[in-house]
């Protein structure tokens, strides 16, 4: 076992030092997951990919180092995205907050808009030039920028069933479900627009002197509350 990870850790070090990822390691197998029972249409699966353990082991490394990064650097703001973040948990704080809202607005009588918005599909949405945008504005080191670039522009995966196995797929768009680096970058993309909306609208007046600040997301969810329809 010691010999085992005595090479693991030379291939991980050689990697990051001649700042190259493997192709192994951007190679996935797919699979479909039924979100919900008695599952038919393409729609009502989830793709997953199954990936290289090194590369995994790789990534995931990267991923706790920029995550640490970002929080410890302010920029990502945990008040408002509760997802994608180890230790910090806010599903559950959110939603009651919103409903706490919604009651308040009702016996103030305050007008309040509260819009919920989901992407259908949220992985698979984010364009590659967004990532290098996003590790560009938090002034990621370029090396992993290079790293990451080399990554996704070389990824491929197909997808088997029972009776059928696709050609292999170059992913031109979005990030893989089953990646270890991809919740960060997602997280960090999905900042980037969030970013850019805080200063469209101020907080909603709750009544009795309460406010509450206009956004809050966990993951690809994302809910806007403001008191005028215009700043909505």
């Amino acid at each position: 076992m010691a010999n085992v990870l005595k090479r693991l850790h030379k291939i991980l070090r050689s990697a990051w030092n001649i700042i190259k990822v493997s192709k192994e390691w951007m190679t996935a197998e797919g699979v479909y997951i039924p979100k919900e029972q008695n599952s038919k249409e393409i729609s009502q699966f989830r793709p997953i990919s199954l990936l290289n353990v090194e590369g995994k082991i790789f990534f995931s490394v990267m991923a706790t180092r920029l995550t640490k990064y970002l929080t410890e650097n302010g920029y990502i703001n945990t008040s408002i995205q509760k997802g994608g973040i180890p230790g910090v948990s806010g599903c559950l704080e959110h939603a009651t907050m919103i409903w706490e809202a919604i009651q308040r607005a009702k016996s103030e009588k305050l007008n309040l808009d509260v819009v919920w918005l989901d992407l259908a599909n949220a992985y698979g949405s984010v364009p590659h030039g967004m990532i290098q945008l996003a590790l560009r504005m938090y002034h990621v080191p370029e090396d992993i920028q290079v790293m990451l670039d080399d990554y996704f522009s070389g990824f491929r995966m197909r997808f088997s069933t029972s009776d059928y196995t696709t050609n292999w797929i170059n992913l031109e768009v979005g990030i893989a479900m089953g990646c270890t680096i991809s919740p960060i970058l997602f997280v960090m993309a999905m900042e980037v627009i969030l970013k850019a909306e805080e200063g469209s609208a101020g907080p909603a007046n709750l009544g009795g002197g309460c406010s509450m600040p206009p956004l809050k997301a966990f993951m690809g969810d994302t809910t806007i509350i403001c008191s005028k329809e215009e700043e909505t």
